[in-house]
C-alpha cells in the first residue's frame, strides 16, 4: 500500500473512531499530558531500527503518553520513523502527544556518554565509573543497591520480579544483579536511571524473547510468567532453560530463589578465575566449587579417608575480601591481598573458610551471562572429579587441579607463589 493511501486508510479510521459514541473526546483525551502540569524530565532513548510501535509502547510503559495505539496512528500519519534520529530525548509525562512527537521530529538528542561497566565488580566500585554523569549521585546509588528501595519508597523487587529482597545477612540487595556491558547513558541520568538501566539489561539476557527479541515483549521485567516463557537457554537448542536448571542444581522450588544461588555462585567464579587467560579455567573452578557445596549439602560423598571440613568449605579468597572490605576501606582495590584469607573478617557469614554448610549470604559481584552460564551448566558437579585448584604465580597464570587434600598440598609446596617456567 503507498504511503498517501496508508494515510488515507488511517485518518478515515481516526474519522470513525471519532464519530462513534463520543470517540472524539476520548481521543483528545488520549493525546493530552499523561500527567498534567508535570515538569519531571525522562531520558528517553530512541535506537537504531525503533518503530512508531516499539516506541510508542515504550513511552506508555514509561508514563509519558497515556495511549500507545493512538501515538502509533499519529506518528505513522506524520512519518514519524523516517524523521528520528537515534539518541536519548528529554522528555516529560508533562506534554502533549503532538508535543512529544515534535521533539522527537526536530529535537535535538543527547549523544551521550559511552560507559563501560566491567565485569566482576562490586557495588561500591560503580560509583566510580559514572562521574561524567552530572546528575548522578553517589549516596544514592549505595542505598539503592544496598537496601533494594527508591527513593520513592517503592521496592526494586516490585519492578523486577527476578530481584529478590534483601536477604538475610546480605550485604547490599542489588550486587551481582548490574549487569556488565557497554552502555551509553544520557548525560542527565540519575542513580536510579543508571540502576534501572542495567537491570533492564539483565532483564532481557535472562529472557531474550522470541527470536531472541525482549523489545517485543514489554513483560518480561514485571511479569515472571511471560519471561519464562522466553527465557534464556542453559545451553544449545533443545537444553532445558537456565530457570529450571537453577532449580534443580540449587535446590529450590522457586525461580528467583534458584537464579540467587547461581548468581552467588558465579560471583565467586568470576573473582576467581584468571582474566588474564580470558578465564579459560572458570568451568572448572565452578565445578569444583560446586561439588563443595553438594558436599555441605550432604549430597556427594567426599574421597575415602579424607575428613570433611577438608572438602565442604569453598575457602575461595575474593568471599573474605568483599567482607573485609565492607567494613574497611581497601587503599588500593577492593580485591587486593591485605593477609591471610582465613584470619579476616572470621566472624563474617562472607568466609567461606568458616562459613561452610551453605553457600554465602549472596553475589559478591556481577557476572555477566557466560560465567552465569557456567554456574547452570546442567552438568555441573560431573565435569570434573575435583575438589581443590590452584593458580602459579606466571604472568599468564597456570591452572593446578588435585582430588585430595594431599594431592593439593603437595601442588602448593611446588607451584604457589612461584612460576615454574
Amino acid at each position: 500500500m503507498k504511503r498517501s493511501a496508508l494515510i488515507v486508510t488511517l485518518m478515515l479510521f481516526l474519522l470513525a473512531f471519532a464519530c462513534s459514541f463520543g470517540g472524539m473526546t476520548a481521543m483528545l483525551t488520549l493525546t493530552q499530558p499523561a500527567n498534567p502540569g508535570s515538569t519531571t524530565q525522562i531520558g528517553f532513548t530512541v535506537q537504531d531500527g525503533d518503530t512508531a510501535q516499539s516506541i510508542g509502547t515504550r513511552l506508555q510503559q514509561d508514563g509519558i503518553i497515556r495511549n500507545a495505539t493512538l501515538f502509533e496512528l499519529l506518528a505513522r500519519v506524520q512519518n514519524l520513523g523516517s524523521q528520528l534520529r537515534a539518541g536519548t530525548y528529554d522528555l516529560s509525562p508533562g506534554m502533549s502527544m503532538n508535543t512529544i512527537m515534535q521533539v522527537l521530529i526536530k529535537g535535538q538528542p543527547d549523544p551521550g556518554i559511552q560507559i563501560v561497566v566491567g565485569p566482576g565488580l562490586r557495588v561500591l566500585e560503580y560509583p566510580a565509573l559514572f562521574t561524567d554523569l552530572k546528575n548522578f549521585n553517589k549516596a544514592d546509588f549505595v542505598k539503592i543497591a544496598q537496601t533494594g528501595v527508591y527513593p520513592d519508597g517503592s521496592k526494586v523487587s516490585d519492578s523486577y520480579w527476578f530481584v529478590p529482597p534483601l536477604h538475610k545477612d546480605a550485604l547490599y540487595a542489588l550486587e551481582g544483579y548490574l549487569y556488565p556491558d557497554t552502555y551509553t547513558f544520557n548525560t542527565t541520568d540519575k542513580a536510579q536511571d543508571v540502576l534501572n538501566r542495567m537491570l533492564n539489561n539483565f532483564g532481557e539476557h535472562l529472557c531474550p524473547g522470541p527470536d531472541n527479541d525482549p523489545e517485543s515483549s514489554n513483560e518480561y521485567f514485571h511479569d515472571k510468567a511471560s519471561c519464562l516463557k522466553h527465557a534464556e537457554l542453559s545451553g544449545g537448542t533443545g537444553s532445558p532453560d537456565i530457570f529450571t536448571v537453577a532449580k534443580q542444581k540449587y535446590f529450590q522450588t522457586d525461580e528467583v530463589e534458584a537464579l540467587y544461588k547461581a548468581l552467588t555462585l558465579s560471583s565467586i567464579v568470576i573473582r576467581e578465575s584468571s582474566s588474564l587467560n580470558d578465564h579459560a579455567d572458570a568451568p572448572k573452578i565452578a565445578d569444583i566449587l560446586y561439588r563443595r557445596y553438594l558436599v555441605s549439602q550432604g549430597k556427594l560423598a567426599y574421597p575415602a579417608g579424607g575428613q570433611v571440613y577438608d572438602y565442604h568449605c569453598l575457602d575461595a579468597d575474593p568471599t573474605v575480601w568483599y567482607a573485609y572490605y565492607s567494613t574497611t576501606p581497601p587503599t588500593k582495590g577492593y580485591w587486593d591481598v591485605a593477609g591471610t584469607p582465613k584470619d579476616l573478617a572470621k566472624d563474617s557469614p562472607y568466609n567461606t573458610y568458616n562459613q561452610c554448610n551453605d553457600l554465602i549470604p549472596g553475589p559478591i559481584a556481577a557476572p555477566y551471562n557466560k560465567f552465569l552460564l557456567t554456574a547452570l551448566d546442567a552438568n555441573l558437579g560431573k565435569i570434573t572429579n575435583d575438589f581443590f585448584y590452584l593458580h602459579d604465580a606466571c604472568e599468564h597464570p597456570n591452572f593446578y587441579v588435585a582430588v585430595t587434600l594431599a594431592q593439593q598440598q603437595a601442588n602448593i609446596a611446588k607451584y604457589a607463589g612461584k612460576c615454574p617456567g
